[in-house]
């Protein structure tokens, strides 16, 4: 359910009156994301968690293109720490091959559009007896301890456990950065779309669809809309507060390049050099 912060009409032209509650069924999916994006409603109103003594078997779902020596540096970390991984990749017997050397269940799609090759691994999971799904990229290198703080908070009854901070590390100059979120009004505590868990139970409420097919931009966005509109207890937290790290590789091949955005500051890279096998295999440059 959601409350309306203004009068708004739904799809059958019904006046909802603002202070009352919108039953999602009477509104469409875009309208409802238009209606969010302009405050004219609020967030769903979520349930509380509850404890939850089932099974837990997470998988890590990511995408591959290109970077085979980032691709390196992440499958050797995630085959020691011995938890599951889905790949889809795009470059037939070459990414296959690199894939499978580490044990990686291995998925042959397109790379665009890029939701349609991620919804694929989610697709595949379903399939099989995983719990739960951690999204990441293919340079993305969640910590054992962020592993076990997301056991203990899906004991707990989340449904959803997102984190609002990152560190980052350049392979080319063994630069580090901190990451402390988003500060703007319009992306304020939307979490990082690094290490995004989500539950069997809430994809599923999404008919096992996690991202809009269409779209190859925007997947952090994408989700977060979903997420919006879902009762499904959440949790999220800042790394930084906890003591724990993981960290986002930075190559010459990236969507986002490695730079100070907003809310970034260099730190001592032993830091991440310390808890991370993430020197290049030709050594790091440093200036």
């Amino acid at each position: 359910m959601y409350k309306a912060l203004k009068t708004i009409h739904d799809k059958y032209g019904n006046l909802v009156k603002a202070g009352s509650f919108v039953d999602p069924s009477n509104i469409t999916e875009s309208h409802l994301f238009r209606l969010l994006k302009r405050g004219y409603i609020s967030s769903a109103i979520e349930k509380e968690p509850t404890k939850y003594n089932g099974k837990i078997k997470p998988c890590i779902v990511t995408g591959m293109w290109k970077r085979p020596e980032v691709f390196k540096i992440f499958g050797k970390h995630y085959k020691d720490l011995g938890i599951d991984v889905i790949v889809a990749g795009s470059e037939g017997d070459k990414s296959k091959h690199l894939a499978e050397s580490f044990g990686f269940i291995y998925l042959e799609r397109p790379n665009q559009p890029l939701a349609a090759k991620m919804n694929a691994t989610i697709t595949e999971g379903l399939k099989r007896d995983y719990t739960h799904f951690i999204c990441v990229g293919s340079d993305d290198l969640l910590s054992v301890e962020l592993l076990n703080e997301y056991k203990r908070l899906i004991r707990s009854g989340y449904e959803f456990i997102g984190v609002l901070d990152f560190y980052f590390y350049e392979l080319n100059t063994g630069k580090a950065s901190y990451w402390g979120g988003y500060r703007d009004r319009q992306r304020y505590q939307h979490t990082c779309g690094a290490g995004r868990l989500l539950s069997r139970k809430l994809i599923e409420s999404w008919n096992g669809k996690v991202w809009e097919n269409q779209h190859s931009k925007y997947l952090d966005t994408s989700m977060q809309q979903k997420l919006a509109m879902s009762d499904l207890p959440k949790y999220v937290f800042r790394m930084k507060d906890k003591g724990i790290f993981s960290v986002d590789i930075k190559s010459d091949t990236n969507m986002t390049p490695f730079e100070l955005w907003d809310n970034t500051s260099y730190i001592d890279a032993k830091i991440i050099e310390s808890r991370f096998n993430v020197r290049n295999s030709s050594g790091n440059k440093r200036n």
